[in-house]
């Protein structure tokens, strides 16, 4: 972390007569351990750094670009210097040593012969060994304070504080969308940001880290910002203000604890959130299901709902689909892309009604509003302007929104009604409204099969002649159904069916060679529209939903 570099190894007493002849910006390469070397087979025993002792015995032959090639290998080993004893095989430092250091920046440090290894190494590896000591000081320290923290259920601001007293600069954090949560800056933030670098992943780093420059009051500075990746998703960044020099390694460990802190939070913060969802999920499923024992029982979930027996309401329901790609069929990215959407959705209506009483399916949502409209159409005309730019936002692709409405009723009325709106959105498609909103009055005939359809067998008022139709051709069966939608308009249908009049035409004086249909006896006309629209309803046309 506070690393120990080799200008600090040249401040060591038994290094006091020694001289600095090559690689000199390599001097603040970070020394982890010191080492003697008199075997050139460096890529067996070399770790990244180590500083090498050594006499040259077993290069006192080598050419000039032997030296610059092992010099390339120590390097590339992650050496952070090399210390050359005289006098004993070499009288001069080889040029090629000398020229192979300065190429790499690799600091090349001369001492004499009277120079003892064992004074180096003992007063080398006892810095070592009290920076560590010092470190983990620090460490206990840093993991006190945030411990100690933790164990009060803190606010993000009371991490920021805790951070800014052990760094000595101050931080702000960010939402995903860059939105300041929390910061310990008293004026306002208000910074461009220029550019953005990737920080390169150190060992004790378990964050990704980059470094922004940013523009604040026509000030050019730079910061530090830590990315902490949330439970939900949306990550938060926590950004470190560098004024006037850049923050320290040693930081680092309490930059780690914060984040780690602030991700804890965010966790549990995350995990609260579902849980109390989960919770009210369950109270509106026991009112839309009926799942209560008496009026008292609901009226005690109506409170935690904030309800009242006494008013009127309406469930909603939201849903939607995939138009052309069924659940079964999706691909893992496709089933990736359509839960963010769904994610999306639900977020985007609970912002627009944080307060209603909501149930979340797979799929759908479904809402008791309270309604304090004196028809319909205005209760209709409510939901559609307050859900059109969630509409909006969503409509796109291959994804098709729908919402259904139901009757008015009071509290006790809510599980007759929630299946209304839910009939609404499966049969929309049968529906030629320009609106994506439909009342369940609005369903018309199909309203009527639909209550028809819970005591008898809808089958059993489909005459003959419309399954004759679908079974002999179901092209002829959807020639029909537009024929009449379209009021026995030739051109319409053909439109409508993207085919000439002319086979329009041909369609049905062949349907009434079939079927001795007489399309112009408005009874009949009406009974094969009857049981042409219990068809649909019963799944069996090419418009089912």
């Amino acid at each position: 972390m506070m690393q120990y570099m080799v200008k600090d190894v040249l401040k060591v007493p038994a290094l006091k007569s020694a001289a600095l002849l090559s690689g000199k910006e390599g001097i603040y390469n970070e020394v982890t351990d010191i080492i003697v070397m008199e075997a050139h087979d460096i890529e067996r025993w070399l770790k990244p750094g180590q500083l090498v002792l050594s006499s040259l015995f077993s290069l006192k032959e080598s050419t000039r670009q032997e030296y610059a090639d092992f010099v390339a290998e120590m390097k590339k080993r992650g050496a952070s210097g090399l210390i050359i004893k005289m006098g004993r095989f070499v009288d001069a430092i080889p040029a090629g040593l000398i020229e192979g250091c300065a190429d790499h920046d690799l600091p090349l440090i001369q001492i004499n012969e009277t120079v003892p290894y064992s004074s180096i190494i003992l007063e080398v590896m006892q810095n070592l060994i009290n920076q560590k000591a010092d470190m983990l000081d620090v460490y206990q320290n840093v993991h006190h304070e945030f411990k100690t923290l933790a164990m009060r259920e803190p606010e993000s601001k009371d991490v920021l504080d805790v951070l800014k007293k052990i760094i000595g600069r101050d931080v702000s954090l960010y939402d995903d969308v860059r939105q300041c949560i929390a910061t310990t800056e008293r004026g306002a933030l208000d910074v461009e940001v220029r550019d953005a670098r990737e920080l390169f992943r150190e060992q004790y780093m378990h964050y990704e880290y980059f470094r922004e420059l940013i523009v604040d009051g026509g000030v050019m500075q730079s910061r530090l910002v830590c990315k902490i990746p949330g439970m939900d998703g949306s990550p938060q960044y926590l950004a470190i203000r560098e004024v006037e020099t850049f923050v320290e390694m040693i930081d680092f460990m309490a930059i780690e604890n914060a984040a780690s802190t602030l991700q804890f939070e965010g966790i549990k913060q995350v995990a609260l959130s579902r849980e109390k969802e989960s919770h009210m999920n369950d109270i509106v499923d026991h009112i839309i299901n009926g799942k209560y024992k008496d009026i008292e029982e609901l009226n005690e979930n109506a409170l935690l709902l904030k309800l009242s027996l006494d008013k009127k309401y309406r469930v909603v329901t939201w849903q939607h689909f995939e138009g052309k790609v069924s659940s079964g069929n999706r691909s893992f990215q496709e089933h990736t892309a359509y839960m963010g959407c769904t994610n999306g959705i639900i977020d985007s209506i609970k912002s627009v009604w944080p307060r209603n009483a909501y149930r979340i399916f797979s799929n759908r949502l479904t809402f008791i509003v309270e309604d304090n409209f004196t028809t319909d159409q205005a209760f209709r005309d409510y939901v559609e302007e307050t859900l059109t730019k969630v509409f909006k936002e969503h409509n796109r692709g291959n994804i098709v929104l729908r919402v259904g409405i139901s009757d008015q009723g009071n509290l006790s009325d809510i599980p007759r009604l929630a299946a209304q709106p839910l009939r609404v959105v499966q049969i929309s498609d049968m529906i030629h409204q320009p609106s994506f909103v439909v009342l369940y009055k609005d369903l018309g005939i199909y309203r009527i099969l639909i209550e028809l359809s819970k005591e008898n067998d809808l089958n059993d008022y489909v005459s003959d002649i419309v399954k004759t139709l679908y079974e002999h051709d179901p092209d002829y069966f959807e020639t029909v159904r537009v024929f009449l939608d379209t009021n026995q308009n030739y051109k319409q249908t053909a439109d409508i069916l993207f085919v000439h009049p002319k086979t329009v035409r041909y369609r049905i004086e062949k349907i009434k060679e079939l079927t001795k249909l007489d399309f112009d006896n408005p009874e009949e006309m009406l009974q094969i529209m009857i049981g042409i629209r219990i068809f649909q309803l019963l799944g069996h046309s090419k418009t089912t939903v």
